[in-house]
């Protein structure tokens, strides 16, 4: 494989990534509807319970996924709170 192929591989992947992590967010946002507050540490915890799991099965460093996860969920958490923010403005 040349490197030019493995570039066009990792922008694809990367591409991919992106979307899910769009797709994500959106899913984040919408669950705020259901839930009495933002954050959820026992449903984090659950996550990070399965990433290990995961990170175990694909071969990869669970501090280095958990940083990622880290980084979601501090950004879902301020995305619902903003969500929130315009609701509460709408209803004055």
């Amino acid at each position: 494989m040349s490197l030019n192929r493995i570039r066009k591989e990792i922008d694809n992947i990367d591409r991919e990534l992106i979307k899910l992590l769009s797709q994500r967010m959106s899913l984040a946002i919408e669950s705020k509807k259901f839930k009495q507050k933002i954050e959820d540490i026992s449903r984090e915890e659950e996550i990070y319970s399965n990433l290990r799991l995961l990170a175990q099965e694909y071969d990869l460093d669970y501090r280095y996924i958990r940083n990622i996860y880290e980084i979601i969920f501090r950004e879902g958490k301020k995305r619902q709170k903003n969500e929130e923010s315009i609701k509460n403005i709408d209803s004055i």
